[in-house]
């Protein structure tokens, strides 16, 4: 069956008055026949003058009659008509707005050749800023709302009164919409109107780019899946091999006893290694499947602390290495905390593995302080190779290998900061990193923990603190001073030569910090560090440098440079520096007393 819609409709309506337009033609000629034949048959038929006058008057008012009978019947079909034609539009309205609003996330439009708005219906327009009530009748020009848009809505409806269909995607803000307009055909073959469709295709967007993403994580996952069997392959035949080599050497009676010794000790670190990679695969095991259970208790920190310096201590010296781990213990620190110990442990000892692994220079440093007395900021800091930018997003996700600036890839399974950040969470703490190319990397990470005793130092025992800010070029230096006098600190600038600044040193106590930056005559800083450690009362010496160079780093930690930081520092850095050397160093912001 043929369907039909409201153009079949009106033209329906139109043919029922077609007998009334066939009647009034036909009325009109008998009325022009009879005009004419009555005068000549009453003047045939009839003598007396008054009979004739009486006839023509009685006929007058028959045909007025009649006549008026006629045009209230045609006006009265032609209103009728108009109705029925209104109330076929309306219906046709109706029809066309239910079916609007059952269109999801979609508002649909009619314009003219003004690009005036004739129908507007739907709500997802008001995202862009079309109000359907306020734009009826409206040209686009006329309705304010994102210009961008307007422009684009406006050359794509031109383009479309040209006679192409459109299908195009406008953005707003945070919301997408797909525009859909064709022209309306007329028979003079040029469009009056443009019908079309903004449909809002935010959601379609999102779920597109979700998919992206989960697809190109389901690739990473894939592809950091691979290279993790392939590293743990690697990682557990390197050690088994040194067991295996060496064991056979141990048994030969011909090798000498102090030989046998130092392969036995080879044995042990081979087995220690692969002990310590299947409590990693053992440990995230038990994280992902949620079986890892807290014990809380009392502990000193400190104690705790002192034994994993000593431990790092000692791999340094086994491994030939030089560099200083070094422990900052709060000056008069003894705290007692309440928490996990053994996995606060774990914690630390898988950054400081991680320290280790990527510093071949100068110093891994950790330490803690307390913030208030239900929160402990702990640090792991290193002047190793650093984590370049791109790779601080995703240094804590699963079998993420770090790399060398160069690309050099380092031994390793990828798990020990993945599990660390895992226990952190299972504290209810947070860790974070700050890090750049070359200069080192400083994890730190904040646990909630009740601090059962402190003995630091009350706010009424402790000193102004002192900071000494040398700048030996003739180049503008670091620009650092006025966040330590935010914290009511004693700042020096010195802007000269060395002598000028061993005088100045000689005739003022020591500072309780110090920043040095020569730009570019890098190699005065190595005298000037030898002479300061030699002369001077030890003090931390932060080097700041405009550029990296590895053998002034390595020259620098060999004359007694406490730090290395490349210029400008960023106010992080400096935050980091001020808690480490002078807020811990002078006690906790509380004590036992308060």
């Amino acid at each position: 069956m043929k369907q039909r819609n409201h153009t079949d409709l009106l033209k329906t309506q139109a043919r029922r008055f077609s007998p009334a337009i066939r009647v009034a033609a036909i009325y009109f000629l008998l009325s022009v026949l009879w005009i004419l034949s009555t005068d000549r048959l009453l003047e045939h038929f009839i003598d007396d003058p008054h009979t004739i006058t009486w006839l023509q008057t009685i006929k007058g008012w028959f045909f007025v009659t009649v006549s008026s009978f006629i045009i209230f019947y045609l006006v009265w079909v032609e209103i009728r008509k108009k109705d029925l034609i209104i109330k076929t539009i309306n219906e046709s309205q109706q029809w066309y707005n239910a079916l609007a609003s059952h269109l999801p996330n979609t508002t649909v439009f009619l314009v003219d050749e003004k690009l005036t708005f004739i129908l507007l219906q739907g709500k997802e327009s008001i995202k862009l800023g079309l109000v359907p009530e306020q734009a009826l009748g409206k040209t686009l020009q006329d309705i304010p709302f994102d210009t961008t848009v307007r422009q684009i809505m406006i050359a794509y409806l031109e383009q479309a009164f040209s006679g192409e269909k459109i299908t195009a995607e406008i953005q707003s803000r945070d919301n997408w919409f797909e525009l859909r307009a064709s022209p309306v055909p007329e028979i003079s073959g040029k469009p009056r109107f443009v019908a079309g469709a903004l449909i809002n295709i935010t959601q379609q967007k999102l779920n597109f780019r979700n998919l992206q993403e989960a697809l190109r994580k389901a690739e990473e996952s894939e592809r950091l899946k691979t290279e993790f069997i392939e590293n743990i392959s690697h990682e557990i035949r390197t050690p088994m091999n040194a067991i295996f080599g060496f064991s056979e050497l141990i048994c030969d009676p011909e090798v000498l006893p102090e030989k046998k010794e130092k392969y036995y000790e080879y044995v042990r670190e081979s087995g220690n290694h692969l002990i310590a990679m299947i409590d990693n695969l053992l440990h995230l095991s038990d994280i992902q499947k949620g079986v890892v259970h807290l014990h809380k208790s009392e502990f000193e920190l400190d104690d705790m602390l002192d034994r994993l310096s000593e431990y790092y201590k000692l791999q340094f010296v086994r491994a030939g290495k030089k560099v200083e781990v070094r422990y900052q213990k709060p000056s008069g620190s003894n705290i007692v905390l309440f928490n996990e110990k053994s996995r606060l442990m774990q914690i630390l000892s898988n950054l400081l593995n991680n320290a280790v692994k990527f510093t071949e220079t100068g110093f891994i440093e950790f330490g803690y302080y307390p913030e208030n007395r239900n929160s402990v900021l702990f640090f792991v800091q290193d002047s190793g190779i650093g984590i370049q930018p791109k790779e601080q997003e995703t240094i804590f996700e699963r079998f993420r290998k770090g790399k060398a600036v160069d690309d050099q890839l380092y031994r390793g399974t990828g798990l020990g900061l993945s599990i660390a950040k895992e226990l952190v969470k299972m504290l209810e703490g947070e860790i974070w990193l700050l890090s750049k190319p070359y200069q080192g990397t400083c994890f730190m990470f904040r646990i909630p923990g009740t601090i059962v005793k402190n003995t630091w130092p009350g706010s009424d025992e402790k000193k102004p603190a002192h900071i000494l800010i040398a700048n030996l070029s003739e180049d503008k230096g670091p620009n650092i001073s006025g966040y330590f006098r935010t914290k009511k600190i004693d700042v020096t600038e010195h802007s000269g030569n060395e002598k000028d600044l061993f005088m100045q040193l000689k005739n003022a106590p020591p500072p309780d910090m110090m920043f040095l930056y020569s730009n570019p005559d890098l190699h005065k800083i190595p005298a000037v560090l030898f002479r300061l450690r030699s002369e001077f009362h030890p003090f931390p010496v932060i080097i700041v440098a405009d550029r990296h160079n590895e053998d002034f780093k390595r020259t620098i930690f060999a004359s007694g440079a406490t730090e290395y930081f490349l210029h400008p520092l960023t106010d992080h850095e400096t935050d980091f520096l001020y808690r480490k050397y002078i807020y811990i160093r002078q006690g906790a912001r509380f004590s036992d007393k308060e």
